[in-house]
């Protein structure tokens, strides 16, 4: 078992990155993402802990929130989420190297939005 203030220092540290996300960036939204097991369909609040923040983009398709992923997004899962190969003339005849330029393409068109984005994880286990 870790000793409490180990935690609490790691909270600390984790919410000051936040802050300072937020001077340096006042004009974005914040948006928490919460950790899928914390979320019950009962109605209530749960107990989360302090994850990560940074600056990314986010674009929701049909409910479903996407995630750009920094320098190195994965267009070909975003792409599937959104499109359909078909539609975008993307068939087993064209060659890989133009079908990854038609779905990078595609998915940097979406209209994402830049935010901080803040990670509620499961609490640590000490705590709860």
């Amino acid at each position: 078992m870790r000793p409490i203030s180990k935690l609490v220092q790691e909270q600390k540290e984790r919410v000051n990155e936040l802050f300072d996300l937020i001077k340096a960036n006042p004009d974005l939204q914040i948006v928490p993402i919460v950790n899928g097991a914390l979320v019950c369909d009962d109605g209530g609040y749960w107990l989360g802990g302090w994850g990560s923040a940074h600056i990314d983009k986010y674009y929701i398709h049909d409910g479903e929130y996407l995630e750009y992923g920094g320098k190195y997004p994965d267009t070909t899962d975003i792409f599937e989420r959104v499109f359909d190969f078909d539609e975008c003339g993307i068939d087993d005849d064209m060659s890989d190297e133009e079908a990854d330029r038609i779905m990078k393409e595609k998915v940097e068109n979406l209209p994402w939005i830049e935010a901080i984005m803040v990670y509620i994880d499961i609490p640590e286990s000490d705590l709860t």
